[in-house]
């Protein structure tokens, strides 16, 4: 049987990495958009908008793992 712990420590991981991939395909769609002037700030801006909703639902997370500890 999985602890409460484990669990909750290999969620957190497991949703890092969904953010740093949302992330990812946020700046491939901006660069893609935009193909011919693609700029820093843009590409910052598109990966926190493509980290959005997962961080969202990160936080959520976080949340009941604190309430269950």
């Amino acid at each position: 049987m999985l602890s409460i712990q484990t669990i909750l420590t290999y969620g957190v991981i497991i949703l890092a990495i969904i953010l740093v991939i949302s992330g990812i395909v946020g700046i491939v769609n901006y660069i893609r958009k935009n193909a011919g002037h693609v700029t820093f700030a843009g590409v910052m801006k598109s990966f926190f908008k493509g980290i959005g909703w997962p961080f969202i639902w990160m936080i959520e997370f976080v949340g009941l793992a604190i309430t269950f500890l």
